[in-house]
């Protein structure tokens, strides 16, 4: 089955027809999709589409920034109308001649188009963009397809396009990005957010019959990964699963020292089905570890992050 089927076959089965990609031309296909979900964040919108203008974009692949502006149907009139202005913002942008990063928009806000009010949020927004940006690649040439996620109310730094595509491209890393509320997903890199993204997903992955999962946290000095760290353990604990105290790995750790416990893991035949990290420092130590120890992402080991 060809790639092109395979993404079809995909976004057949979710609930897609809603919404659709703005562009300037509805045809015109990209290496690189950056999908911003934003909801109530026009001035935070403005400042990051600067940062990102501000980046030198001569030697980069056709990249897109995707916005996906959203609300629920019974939000506030102000959370409206900041939304719109947002829209209208992007729309001057879609003729601008930005080089090699254009704009575009998914309407997730007007009547009719409003996120469901029980999955409502930034994942869900995550989510319908990046499935819908799956439509914007260019499956024809050879070059690596990126897709990547942002928080609209950050800024990025003035190399940021270049040395993370650049990054990606250069190291054959198998990247998928997951929104964890959604069932029927299959394993590879998964991105959770908090407790209960960490919470439904190892407990999806049990439900399916995982029984190894290991863990790499540094919960010391960030809040977000204590919340997540809790949301793995106590989806184990509530499996009624045994935890391997081997591979609870909680403190501040060298690259050096993840690297010599996965060679022990690996040394002892104990590798764990599933590597669950709750930080982006450890997640490409670790992905560099394994190529490093010729171990798979996907088949002989899968990563949660």
């Amino acid at each position: 089955m060809s790639f092109n089927k395979i993404i079809d076959k995909y976004l057949s089965k979710q609930n897609l027809s809603n919404w659709e990609i703005v562009q300037k031309d509805e045809n015109e296909k990209f290496s690189n999709v950056i999908v911003i979900p934003a909801i109530c964040e026009f001035e935070n919108i403005r400042k990051l589409i600067e940062s990102l203008l501000s980046n030198n974009l001569q030697n980069i692949n056709k990249t897109l920034a995707l916005f996906i502006i959203n609300n629920k149907v019974n939000d506030s009139n102000e959370i409206k109308n900041d939304n719109l202005n947002s829209i209208k913002y992007i729309e001057k942008l879609l003729n601008s001649d930005t080089h090699k990063l254009k704009f575009g928009y998914i309407d997730c806000f007007l009547d009719g188009k409003e996120l469901p009010e029980k999955d409502a949020g930034a994942g869900l927004a995550r989510k319908i963009g990046m499935d819908l940006a799956l439509n914007l690649f260019d499956f024809s040439n050879k070059e690596k397809k990126v897709l990547i996620s942002l928080d609209s109310d950050c800024l990025v730094s003035e190399n940021y396009i270049k040395e993370d595509f650049d990054f990606l491209n250069k190291k054959n890393i198998p990247v998928v990005f997951i929104n964890p509320r959604f069932r029927n997903i299959n394993f590879n890199s998964i991105v959770v957010d908090y407790s209960n993204g960490a919470y439904q997903i190892i407990t999806k992955a049990i439900n399916d019959g995982v029984n190894n999962l290991a863990c790499f946290c540094n919960g010391l000095s960030n809040s977000n990964e204590n919340e997540k760290f809790n949301g793995f353990i106590n989806a184990i604990v509530d499996k009624k699963k045994s935890i391997n105290l081997e591979w609870i790995n909680y403190g501040d750790f060298s690259y050096e020292k993840i690297f010599n416990i996965l060679v022990e893991f690996k040394k002892l035949n104990k590798l764990p089905e599933i590597i669950f990290i709750t930080n982006e420092e450890y997640t490409i130590w670790i992905i560099s570890i394994l190529e490093k120890l010729n171990l798979k992402i996907g088949e002989d080991i899968d990563l949660i992050y």
